[in-house]
């Protein structure tokens, strides 16, 4: 199926979302991890355990994200003229962060 796809195809119909590589559907020459063996070329996409991993951001390419910005633009409205200082902004939009740090020690993190 890569070899057959067309440079100038809709990527967002290909990998619309977050999800697990699959090496059939991306026509790049990916590449990801350790080099393996005499040669010490990294491994290729097929049969990488490296790219399959954690889901990725094939998705999120150029295009497909001004056509996201687009959608979502007729939802935007201008910000109000009348909250010109940080003091204003925090009466009334008083906004509290909250953080944590989590480290992982399994062997995977879908284990949980």
């Amino acid at each position: 199926r890569a070899t057959e796809m067309k440079p100038d195809q809709d990527w967002n119909s290909v990998w619309p979302a977050a999800r697990t590589f699959h090496p059939a559907a991306v026509p790049l020459p990916i590449r990801q991890g350790e080099p393996v063996g005499k040669e010490k070329v990294t491994p290729s996409k097929y049969g990488n355990t490296e790219l399959m991993k954690i889901p990725n951001f094939l998705h999120l390419t150029p295009p497909v994200i001004k056509r996201h910005c687009a959608a979502l633009k007729q939802f935007c409205t201008p910000f109000p003229a009348q909250l010109d200082s940080d003091d204003k902004i925090e009466q009334h939009f008083p906004v509290q962060v909250i953080t944590s740090n989590y480290l992982n020690s399994d062997s995977s993190i879908r284990d949980r």
